[in-house]
């Protein structure tokens, strides 16, 4: 992987000092309004360890290559990353069958299933109820009768609700109003068939439900955009919305999203097992081995203190971007399905990593924590590395700037910023402590950008990394840069920011 790789800064070449002008930044407020040396200096310093790779791009640091992937297409998980990405890295790492890989933020379980074929233990972590539901119907691959499969699938496409059945599918504020009455009906009255039969296995139950919440976005009158979602114009939600406009004298909104018809809901999840059990017969045809794995179902910064030392050989993961994206409302549909009521997402939100305005400190919780576990002085050496952390007293000085400007359109962006960076250091400090000396450490993340501030993620997080124990080796940066938000773009022009992955060595 290594020897795919460019290395941007060998000044005094040409050509490489035109690739440091593309990937570098010499200013990171618009207009010089914040003081920015900080970040200057984190360029500066980092500036060596960083690479073009054209072993990894777009595709590979996204789900795009996963679509159509077989047993990792199975969930449509927006912010995974390809098996390519974590088979080069397996290869960089050399470890074997007694060692154990880590992915702290699981997602859709790539990193698992991947280090399991290998022979690897695996563990990992996430807070979402649908990581759980992936990763039990993945790594479960070898274990499938595909003749029972066969009965399931035929099974859903003669189901048949009872017309008098008109009980609807649990629904939060976020999803009401998501499906056609008769979808809605049609998926309740499945999910209490899943609840209530033993004519099947738990485990060919697990992956009709893993089936159907991938089936949801499409027979609903929504579609994930961003960080909402989209609604069509036919769902009551936009036709009473509507109504009350008219009501104010106001002109009715009009959706953007026509889906045309949608697909009859039986038929599409039964379509949907059959794909998963031709990709399982496919998959148990090349008779690989695949180890069970290890998932914990809990935040992070709760369950990495508990987690014994020196025990992990190496960490594949990415966590939420600082880009305001909610989980909790790309995978509405998904999570409501599942079970979870209003109550249920707000405390889900706030169990994430602090990545949207709505995230709430987590510092005083914390402090529990970690008083509760005897680990007090820990956590005072965590809250000391950070507060010296000049960087990141330059960035959170600028967000209260910019606020103050008028340059932030919510003001969460500021309590968002800063608790993003704070619950990374408890992250890296755990990381530290339960990795094994030599381990290596891969994250995918994304530089962002807020009124008008550049924030390197990628440089940020390898200082801080450095600061809790570990040697940057690397930063990769893939050559498709990103953009910013429309309005920022508006407001300060356009500055490309570096995609990247760090890649550290614990010491």
């Amino acid at each position: 992987m290594i020897n795919e790789q460019i290395s941007l800064f060998n000044y005094g070449c040409p050509e490489k000092e035109d690739l440091a002008s593309k990937y570098l930044l010499s200013s990171f407020s618009y207009n010089n309004f914040c003081a920015d040396q900080e970040r200057i200096n984190l360029e500066n310093k980092y500036s060596d360890l960083l690479v073009l790779t054209n072993t990894n791009n777009r595709q590979s640091v996204s789900f795009q290559l996963n679509k159509n992937n077989g047993v990792y297409g199975w969930f449509k998980y927006k912010e995974g990353f390809s098996p390519q990405l974590v088979s080069g890295f397996l290869d960089e790492m050399n470890l074997n069958g007694n060692d154990t890989l880590l992915d702290p933020f699981i997602g859709s379980g790539t990193t698992s299933l991947v280090g399991s074929q290998r022979g690897l233990k695996t563990v990992g972590i996430d807070v979402l109820p649908t990581s759980k539901l992936s990763f039990t119907a993945k790594t479960n691959i070898n274990n499938y009768d595909i003749e029972e499969l066969s009965s399931l699938i035929g099974t859903i496409r003669e189901m048949k609700r009872p017309l008098d059945f008109s009980k609807r599918i649990n629904w939060v504020n976020i999803t009401k109003y998501a499906y056609p009455d008769s979808t809605d009906f049609d998926l309740r009255y499945l999910s209490d068939w899943i609840e209530n039969t033993n004519q099947y296995s738990k485990i060919s139950l697990n992956l009709l439900k893993l089936a159907t919440v991938n089936s949801l976005e499409e027979l609903s009158y929504t579609t994930k955009a961003g960080q909402y979602l989209k609604w069509d114009s036919r769902s009551k939600k936009i036709q009473e919305r509507n109504e009350k406009r008219i009501n104010k004298n106001l002109a009715p909104i009009k959706p953007a999203l026509k889906k045309g018809k949608l697909p009859e809901p039986y038929d599409h999840i039964a379509n949907k097992l059959k794909i998963m059990t031709n990709d399982i017969q496919a998959f148990q045809n090349q008779h690989i081995s695949n180890n069970a794995g290890t998932f914990i179902l809990d935040s992070v910064l709760n369950s990495l203190p508990k987690i014994s030392e020196n025990s992990i050989s190496g960490t594949i993961t990415s966590p939420p971007y600082l880009n305001r994206y909610d989980y909790t409302r790309t995978y509405a549909l998904e999570l409501a399905f599942l079970g979870l009521n209003d109550a249920d997402f707000k405390n889900l939100r706030q169990q994430l990593i602090s990545s949207t305005v709505e995230n709430k400190s987590k510092i005083d919780w914390l402090r529990s924590l970690y008083y509760d576990l005897d680990k007090e002085n820990d956590f005072k050496k965590i809250v000391s590395i950070l507060n010296a952390d000049t960087t990141l007293e330059e960035i959170n000085k600028a967000m209260e700037k910019r606020k103050d400007n008028g340059d932030l359109n919510n003001k969460g962006v500021i309590r968002m910023v800063k608790g993003y960076f704070e619950e990374l250091g408890f992250i890296l400090f755990e990381m530290h402590r339960i990795m094994k000396k030599g381990a290596l450490y891969y994250t995918v993340n994304d530089n962002v950008r807020f009124g008008g501030e550049v924030i390197p993620v990628d440089f940020i997080s390898t200082s801080l990394a450095e600061k809790f124990g570990f040697k940057p080796i690397r930063i990769e940066t893939i050559s498709q840069q990103k953009g910013n938000s429309s309005q920022q773009m508006k407001k300060f022009g356009r500055v490309p920011l570096r995609k990247s992955i760090t890649v550290w060595k614990n010491t």
